[in-house]
């Protein structure tokens, strides 16, 4: 898989989703200023983690620019070679992977806690405070603090101290610093299990809301949204597994950087996406709705289309609120 990755692509990849998250940030700041509502930690957390997403954007498109990323591993002379072996392309792949990490750690962390705290907007209140739901939801704010800081220090002193070694050659690498391969796939699947983790915590709150089942499923389905960036998440370990358990099955250390770093930005941009996409439904109450049925209408008419079946009644029943939601419904995707 990562053959068919080329320095084009990973420009095209970090340039496209790093606007596309931007995208998904800036609608939700519009749909908090829109609703004059208070911006919460969740918001905080997320314009952040944008930052860092962002910075990792950036390291991938300077480092493809700059002819690192995606460019031929150099072998070095003899049968060893490889060992003291190193080029420009080299240290600029090992300098972008290195701050492309630590960025990570940081990123990923956010965008979980900051998913965390718009439940605990959602289904925390005075009135519930001490319940399960708190207790848990606690938890794993703790959990992924803690996660993201040890793994954000393991990696910025995985040389101990030495760190000139993350871009020198193998051999440096192999006397200063730590396996590199074990702590990015202890990393990897602590990311995939908290993301299957934190797509179910707001599943058993929603179903407990006094709706109508119809609407329930239709939240949880909201909330599910977030499934994609855990296939993501899911690919980028199977990825990692493949290439990492044995770390000198490859000889193309740049190749298999580069797949690492490319997918990794995919499921950071997704999961930011992910996690601003339960927040825009208020953006569809400005889309009209009702004129784009009448032009469309008019459109099939002029074409002796007979629409007079539709019955356009059905769209405007849909939009009557339920009677009886609970007091946290309301606010569930706001």
């Amino acid at each position: 898989m990562g053959y068919y990755i080329t320095p084009t692509s990973v420009l095209s990849v970090s340039a496209v989703l790093s606007a596309l998250a931007a995208i998904a940030v800036a609608s939700r700041v519009i749909v908090r200023s829109r609703q004059a509502a208070k911006y919460g930690v969740d918001d905080w957390l997320i314009l952040v983690s944008l930052v860092f997403t962002e910075a990792c954007g950036i390291s991938l498109i300077v480092g493809s620019a700059l002819k690192g990323l995606a460019q031929p591993t150099p072998t070095g002379d003899g049968p060893m070679g490889f060992l003291t072996v190193k080029n420009d392309a080299l240290i600029i792949t090992e300098k972008v992977n290195w701050i492309d990490m630590l960025l990570q750690c940081l990123s990923f962390g956010l965008i979980k806690m900051s998913v965390v705290f718009f439940y605990r907007r959602i289904f925390c209140n005075p009135s519930n405070k001490g319940g399960a739901f708190d207790i848990i939801s606690k938890i794993t704010i703790g959990f992924l603090f803690i996660w993201m800081m040890v793994f954000f220090f393991v990696v910025l002193f995985e040389c101990k101290g030495h760190f000139w070694a993350q871009w020198d050659n193998l051999m440096a690498l192999l006397t200063y610093c730590l396996d590199d391969s074990k702590i990015q796939l202890a990393f990897s699947w602590i990311d995939v299990i908290t993301d299957v983790w934190i797509l179910s915590l707001p599943l058993y709150p929603v179903w407990k809301l006094r709706l109508p089942s119809r609407q329930k499923l239709a939240l949880c389905a909201v909330f599910l949204m977030g499934t994609l960036a855990i296939a993501a998440g899911v690919l980028r370990l199977v990825i990692y597994i493949q290439q990492l358990t044995n770390s000198f099955k490859d000889p193309d250390g740049i190749k298999v950087i580069t797949t690492q770093l490319y997918w990794s930005m995919i499921e950071m941009c997704l999961c930011t996406v992910a996690a601003c996409l339960p927040t825009l439904k208020p953006l569809f109450n400005y889309i009209p709705i009702d004129s784009l049925f009448s032009s469309l209408r008019t459109l099939f008419s002029t074409n002796s289309v007979d629409l007079s079946h539709i019955e356009m009644d059905t769209y405007a029943s849909t939009r009557r609120p339920h009677d009886g939601p609970s007091e946290g419904s309301e606010k569930s995707l706001v």
